[in-house]
Order: C-alpha cells, then structure tokens, then sequence
C-alpha cells in the first residue's frame, strides 16, 4: 500500500471511467459491500481510548495505551451478520476510527506517523461484555468470529488531512446511541 497503491487505483478508475463503463456497471442497490481488508496482519485494537467512553464505564483515563488484538476472523463487511456465541449472554458495540497502514515501521515519531497511514475506515468493535468481565481481560470477549464489522471503504490519508474531529455515530434500529468525535481521543491518531 501507500503511495504507488493510491496512484494505481486512480489510474484504473480513470481507465475505467473512459472505457465503456455503463456495460460493466450495477445499480447500488445490487451491490453487496464487502469488508475493504479482509485479512490484515494484525488489528491492534485500544480500549478507553475516548474520554466519554472512559466516563461511561467508570474507568480511570490511562496514561499508556490499553491494547488489544482481534484476530482476522472477527473481520467481516459492513452489511454482514454478527453471529452470537451460544455462550455469550450480553453483546455490545464500539464504532471505531480503523487507521489502515500502509507502510511497516517500529518507534515512529508522532511527527513522522501520517507517512505510515494509508488510510481510515470504521469498524464495529464488537464485544461479548459478559465474557469479557468474567474473564478480567478483553481478548476471548472481543475475539469471536465476525466481531469487527468493517467498512464499507477506505478513505485514503490523501483525502483525509486532519483527523482531530472526526464525528463517530452509531445507530441501533434507528436509536442513535454513540455520538462522539475524535477530539475526545486519549491518544491521537498519530500518538498511536
């Protein structure tokens, strides 16, 4: 990914816009999104990374990052079915900012991140609270199958220049129940 990958695509969706692109279209209606990366090396995952969200849960806001991982098999489009454990009593949803990278790199300075970030999506960090409590950690509650939701595209870092306010919602049967923004991250996009 990164820069050569994003000026491939644009040249193919400028081949595509000049060929003949109404025989090889579908109306939106007939198209099922997929997840944009389906098997990404690793999802690191950080918990109470947003002050509300800290609130909420009656959690002291950390000082170092709380991380997790999500192992691949959680991942599935955005339009996808959650499927339950038999053993999961309590279900419960996180809208996330997914960051995408793009380009390896170990020790970065936050004033050298953005160049390592290809670019954003949204994931539903998907969790089992009742396991996840039981167990005193996240990893088997947050791990199941089809537990992050993702997608249903990427928006390159290019299109994207300040993430510091971005608006997160999510909605439940037309509820709206999360409303946050970036701004309440504990850690920025870059400090990460």
């Amino acid at each position: 990914m990164g820069e050569k990958a994003i000026k491939t695509a644009e040249e193919l969706l400028k081949k595509a816009f000049k060929d003949d692109i109404e025989k090889s279209s579908l109306p939106v209606n007939q198209i099922k999104p997929l997840a944009p990366i389906a098997h990404p090396p690793k999802i690191i995952c950080l918990g109470l990374n947003y002050r509300d969200h800290a609130a909420e849960q009656n959690a002291r806001i950390p000082d170092e990052p709380i991380i997790f991982l999500k192992p691949h098999t959680t991942i599935i489009g955005p339009y996808e079915n959650i499927i339950k454990p038999k053993l999961v009593k309590e279900l419960d949803y996180e809208a996330e900012l997914a960051i995408v990278i793009g380009l390896k790199g170990k020790n970065i300075p936050v004033s050298e991140a953005r160049k390592h970030v290809f670019g954003y999506t949204i994931l539903n960090d998907v969790s089992a609270r009742d396991i996840q409590f039981k167990d005193k950690q996240w990893t088997r509650g947050k791990s199941f199958d089809t537990f992050a939701p993702i997608g249903p595209c990427i928006t390159t870092e290019n299109q994207l220049r300040d993430t510091s306010n971005l608006r997160i919602r999510t909605w439940v049967d037309g509820e709206l129940r999360q409303d946050s923004t970036t701004r309440n991250m504990v850690f920025n996009v870059y400090e990460v």
